[in-house]
């Protein structure tokens, strides 16, 4: 999969491919592409806060960053985990 968003810059560069898996949940930490119903793709960094919910973080400060449960992420789209 082709990253076509800036939110991960400078860890993982606009163009860059990546490889993704959708077997796994993901971890605190990991890298994610999350497809929120029929909308683009959004790629983040998977953030469990201490209250439990989700941070998916944007490393560049011109993308935004999203907090939510996991449920509602999970019931309103897919995750794919970033392997490399």
């Amino acid at each position: 999969m082709t990253v076509t968003e800036k939110a991960l810059e400078p860890v993982i560069p606009v163009g860059a491919t990546v490889v993704c898996t959708d077997g796994l949940l993901p971890r605190n930490g990991d890298y994610v592409v999350y497809f929120p119903g029929n909308q683009l793709p959004i790629f983040r960094k998977w953030r469990k806060m201490k209250d439990n919910s989700i941070l998916l973080e944007a490393l560049n400060q011109q993308s935004d960053s999203y907090r939510s449960t996991e449920e509602e992420l999970l019931s309103r789209g897919n995750v794919l985990v970033i392997l490399s």
